[in-house]
């Protein structure tokens, strides 16, 4: 049990904007927007999911295709869900989800029905939140290096069945390390929580391999 100071003016208003900061149990801290979002109550309309569908995902293709002479144009869409998602059993008390819709599942459904490639992090997040790494930091509201980790080998197998020489390292391939972070992540700052509170340790992968791409790197930028 960690008492938690909060650094803020008690003549303030609470913040309302994207940035606000809630505290869960054990010390886990969320933006209230995700919580909202995991719980269904920021749902999108069906007016809307079509604009992005029609206007967004499917055009961009169209356009792309037009650009490469007609040829075929893959595009890949990954979609990764919040923390909230992720580490629900550590919501703040009282966090209840009425619907089983959250417009992360309507953002799926759409690019499930789109002509673009579709990968749903949630479902590998899923899979793998007990491999004894975290997915997100506490304090911190970005995926972890592991969490990366599976996202680059998600898009890399896609990419690997039509170039097999793109196929992913294996996490043998990277140095793990530890570290402590001192002063917690971007929700502590947001938050304002004391930093002498929030102490975890962080996971870094660190490729063996060479990530020099020799003359592509320039041709990557034309």
């Amino acid at each position: 049990v960690r008492d938690i100071i909060v650094k803020r003016d008690s003549m303030a208003e609470t913040r309302t904007d994207e940035f606000e900061v809630v505290l869960g149990k054990d010390g886990y801290l969320f933006f209230r927007e995700t919580v909202e979002n995991y719980c269904g109550n920021t749902l999108a309309t069906v007016s809307k999911l079509d604009n992005f569908l029609n206007n967004s995902v499917n055009s961009q293709i169209t356009a792309l295709e037009n650009r490469a002479g007609g040829a075929d144009v893959e595009v890949i869409y990954v979609l990764i869900p919040n923390a909230a998602y992720s580490y629900s059993d550590y919501l703040p008390e009282g966090s209840k989800k009425d619907t089983y819709n959250t417009l992360y599942d309507q953002v799926a459904s759409v690019l499930t029905r789109s002509e673009a490639t579709f990968i749903d992090m949630k479902t590998v997040f899923d899979a793998h939140k007990e491999d004894g790494y975290a997915l997100f930091n506490k304090t911190d509201s970005h995926i972890t290096d592991y969490a990366g980790f599976l996202v680059y080998t998600e898009i890399m197998n896609v990419i690997a069945e039509k170039f097999p020489e793109a196929a992913p390292h294996a996490l043998e391939d990277f140095a793990i390390s530890e570290e402590t972070l001192f002063n917690g992540g971007d929700l502590a700052v947001y938050g304002q929580f004391d930093p002498n509170a929030l102490v975890e340790k962080r996971v870094t992968l660190t490729p063996k391999f060479s990530m020099d791409l020799g003359d592509s790197a320039h041709r990557l930028k034309l």
